[in-house]
């Protein structure tokens, strides 16, 4: 059976080489696949205790923001605002997770100063 079948594509390949001999055939090119889209999940929610002061919050939100958990960082400063709106540290907090910045004190010598 795989003689029979070798030498019917080798019949086949001929056929073919004489069909397209003389001209300027070319395959069409292969299609292009895109690579999977993957979505992001967000994260999930922070457990901030509720009882906590506004100082162990913002020293919290402080070492989020060193270790690059930007997310946490975040939720943190938006717990300190929600029972202090008028809290500089806190929005100074928000802008370094916005800019990705690890401490305040790189705001100074940041390209948005």
């Amino acid at each position: 059976m795989n003689k029979n079948l070798a030498e019917a594509y080798d019949i086949a390949k001929r056929m073919a080489d004489r069909m397209y001999s003389g001209l300027d055939y070319k395959p069409p090119p292969a299609p292009v696949v895109s690579p999977p889209i993957i979505v992001n999940s967000p994260p999930p929610p922070v457990a901030i205790d509720p009882n906590a002061s506004t100082e162990a919050l913002l020293e919290r939100a402080a070492l989020f923001l060193e270790d690059e958990e930007w997310y946490k960082a975040d939720a943190y400063f938006e717990r300190v605002l929600d029972s202090s709106p008028k809290c500089a540290s806190a929005y100074i907090g928000k802008l370094c997770v916005e800019l990705k910045l690890k401490k305040e004190e790189q705001l100074a010598t940041s390209q948005y100063h």
